[in-house]
């Protein structure tokens, strides 16, 4: 097979960069999708007798994250059939992200190539839009509020979705299972629901982890 590359080195390094936050982008984006609250500010909404009630999910970021999906599946699929490999990885979008990242250099050989970059780009851009908060909601919570929210229990979505008002654009729900993982937090407790299992976190352990052990792209931004 060829080893011609497709892709220049700097963006392969792009792309790398770009695959390992979708994972994290389709955490924030689920939230987004089910947030009620948002689309009740001016979103789509729909007619019931005389009251409109805003729709259960927001039709934008759901068709964001479509278009993203479409847009990984179809590299990966690509990728399978050009260079003659057999996809292993999972049917999500952000398993997807990873099998990509995994056979990056797979990608960069494949013919065509060259129109990854600003598609996946162009993807991840649509979903962040969508997921822009009303600018009265990113003003962050003066200190004795936030002193007051720190013994407050939340699960990592909850905990993700008031990160703007908490000071820490970072801190989306799949920073906080990082951090559990790493064994840098701990829950409080866990909650059974249906088939899965929620862990509860204390807000001021998860806010103390979050501050004490930086991510790496927090480290490569100091």
């Amino acid at each position: 097979m060829s080893e011609i590359y497709f892709v220049c080195r700097e963006d392969r390094q792009m792309l790398d960069k770009l695959l390992g936050e979708i994972p994290g982008l389709i955490d924030d984006l689920a939230i987004t999708i089910c947030r009620q609250d948002r689309t009740g500010k001016g979103g789509m909404k729909i007619s019931s007798g005389s009251d409109e009630q805003p729709m259960p999910f927001n039709v934008g970021a759901s068709d964001a994250g479509d278009h993203l999906r479409n847009e990984l599946n179809t590299w990966a699929r690509l990728v399978c059939e050009e260079r003659f490999i057999s996809y292993d990885g999972s049917d999500s979008v952000a398993g997807v992200s990873v099998w990509l990242r995994k056979n990056l250099a797979s990608l960069a050989m494949t013919q065509g190539a060259e129109d990854a970059l600003p598609g996946i780009e162009s993807a991840m851009k649509r979903c962040r839009r969508a997921m822009d908060i009303p600018p009265e909601d990113e003003v962050a919570w003066d200190p004795e509020k936030l002193e007051e929210a720190r013994g407050s229990e939340l699960n990592a979505a909850a905990i993700a979705l008031m990160r703007h008002q908490l000071g820490a654009e970072d801190l989306n729900a799949r920073r906080v299972e990082t951090l559990r993982k790493a064994g840098k937090l701990e829950p409080v407790r866990l909650v059974a629901c249906g088939k899965r299992t929620i862990a509860v976190y204390r807000l001021g352990d998860v806010l103390d982890a979050h501050e004490q052990f930086p991510c790496r792209q927090r480290k490569m931004s100091a």
